[in-house]
């Protein structure tokens, strides 16, 4: 039963995938050695993900399997931020257009320009999920003591609350 939930999850990781890559300027996809590069990257992600959703358990070796997660995360958590990042770039680009049209606004090259936004986007969506992987390992614990003013048959209650 699992199965089909880790095989819609990689779907929706794919479909995330093709989003993202039709949403770099076509200048980059045109750009033989930029689409290769992209098309490397997009494709180590998805055979990772799709090792860590569908075939995880089983790979061979260890340390193949801590090099296949580790990836299969960051690139999850880049592709996740690289499709909100794009989405809410299309959702503000279709209104500036509108905006434009309707009001003769002259084109502002910055709000406009693809090519900045996604070097910017890419960037730190890496930068990002990179410090996120790195302080993955670090829990901090904090203790609070809370007084609830109201009659009880339990004298002490522990809660745990993890974020």
């Amino acid at each position: 039963m699992y199965v089909y939930y880790f095989i819609l999850a990689f779907t929706v990781m794919l479909a995330l995938t093709f989003f993202v890559f039709f949403s770099y300027p076509k200048s980059w996809q045109k750009n033989r050695i930029l689409k290769i590069i992209l098309l490397i990257q997009h494709s180590l992600g998805s055979i990772a993900l799709g090792i860590v959703f569908i075939c995880y358990n089983d790979v061979p070796y260890e340390w193949m399997k801590w090099i296949v997660s580790r990836w299969a995360t960051i690139y999850q958590v880049t592709i996740i931020m690289l499709a909100a990042f794009f989405f809410i770039r299309l959702i503000i680009s279709k209104c500036y257009h509108l905006i434009r049209k309707n009001s003769g606004y002259e084109k502002k090259r910055v709000i406009t320009d693809k090519k900045l936004h996604s070097v910017v986007f890419i960037v730190l969506s890496y930068v990002i999920s990179v410090i996120g992987f790195i302080n993955i390992g670090q829990i901090h614990s904090t203790t609070y003591d809370v007084t609830i003013n109201k009659p009880s048959s339990v004298k002490e209650l522990k809660i745990a609350f993890i974020a």
